[in-house]
């Protein structure tokens, strides 16, 4: 199957660093061949958070074009959580996919099931994979933010870059 695959980090700093895209690419790239497909596009977002949609990602919206345009017959992510990080644009983005006519594929999970009837657990499934992705994303933002007020209130500064 021809695969789009699109590659995401969240700050500019793993943009910066070079790891993470190069290793989500090189990742997705052996799963493809492993599995007998070919990556036919590759859309990246760096240093955006996976709690926009495609509208405020031109990586991935670059990804729905592909597959809307036939360039792909799907899509692969490193992760779910590479797609979204929050449950919401998961479910949204997984819903424009399929309407397109596409799949969806995790290295770590294979493919994205999509809502089946007779089984929901599949569903619950993948949603509690997202909802554990925003839970995550959350919990950094907190550290994040209770770090800034504690050095705030020891007289340092609080704001980024510091």
């Amino acid at each position: 199957m021809k695969l789009a695959a699109y590659l995401r980090v969240s700050t500019e700093q793993q943009a910066d660093d070079g790891l993470g895209l190069d290793v989500q690419a090189l990742t997705i790239s052996k799963w493809a061949v492993t599995h007998g497909h070919t990556i036919a596009f590759t859309g990246s977002d760096d240093g955006i958070s996976g709690a926009h949609g495609d509208e405020a990602r031109a990586g991935l919206h670059a990804v729905l074009v592909a597959l809307r345009d036939g360039l792909a017959d799907g899509v692969v992510v490193y992760r779910l959580d590479r797609l979204a990080r929050k449950l919401t644009v998961q479910e949204a983005t997984l819903a424009k996919v399929w309407d397109i006519g596409g799949a969806v594929f995790a290295v770590d999970l294979g493919e994205v099931p999509r809502d089946d009837p007779d089984d929901p657990v599949k569903t619950a499934l993948r949603q509690m994979i997202g909802v554990f992705a925003q839970l995550e994303r959350g919990m950094i933002a907190a550290r994040l933010r209770s770090g800034r007020n504690l050095k705030a209130e020891r007289g340092g500064y609080a704001g980024f870059g510091s």
